[in-house]
């Protein structure tokens, strides 16, 4: 019974974390303030020591060197997470001696059709078991901030060509308006020489 209360317990507390996952994408969408909360949100209903979020070069807007987290730097990573060719995009494991302690490592990539976003870390300690619904929480969180993340990216491209096109626009108007006002200009300058022929400097016209 009491291990069947304690599922029934991370199970309710997984279906609220993701519920206020999705309330929260929805109607503030996924800034950096909402990242944090996400991960400081996931840091309590798992009961890890930390979980961060560090985004590869291949995201819309910053580089390997940049991580949210809930409680501290991850101490876990390397940019060797980011090799993509050995890496699946699966959740993986890790146990790693970190100044003289074990630190259990978890980490799930963020996929993009144009690469990985970013890398999902859980940290704790080395005899901490997570069950199925706990990994299950952990890649649909993953998945959910990476469609939101993939999200935005094409939704800043789209305006980015939008205002790209706008400027063409006002180009090819400003272009033509000018191309206009050369060609009458060369209209009656032409005029002027059919009037005046060689006379034309000395009548001043």
């Amino acid at each position: 019974n009491k291990t069947s209360t304690e599922k029934v317990r991370k199970m309710i507390l997984s279906q609220d974390f993701l519920f206020k996952l999705a309330k929260l994408i929805g109607s503030s969408g996924l800034s950096e303030l909402t990242i944090k909360k996400t991960l400081y949100s996931l840091e309590r209903t798992l009961g890890v020591a930390n979980v961060a979020l560090v985004f590869s070069e291949n995201g819309s807007r910053i580089s390997a060197q940049r991580a949210l987290f809930s409680s501290y730097w991850p101490l876990t990573f390397d940019e060797s997470m980011f090799d993509e060719t050995t890496n699946p995009v699966s959740v993986s494991h890790a146990t790693r001696l970190i100044k003289g302690e074990c630190v259990q490592c978890v980490s799930l990539p963020l996929p993009s059709p144009n690469g990985w976003l970013g890398i999902l870390l859980l940290e704790t300690e080395a005899n901490h078991y997570f069950d199925d619904t706990e990994l299950q929480l952990f890649e649909v969180t993953a998945q959910m901030l990476a469609l939101s993340m993939g999200f935005q990216a094409r939704e800043q491209e789209s305006r980015r060509v939008a205002l790209l096109e706008e400027r063409a626009v006002i180009a090819r108007e400003l272009h033509d308006s000018l191309a206009q006002s050369l060609s009458y200009m060369k209209f009656q300058l032409a005029r002027l020489q059919t009037n005046f022929g060689s006379h034309l400097v000395e009548s001043g016209a």
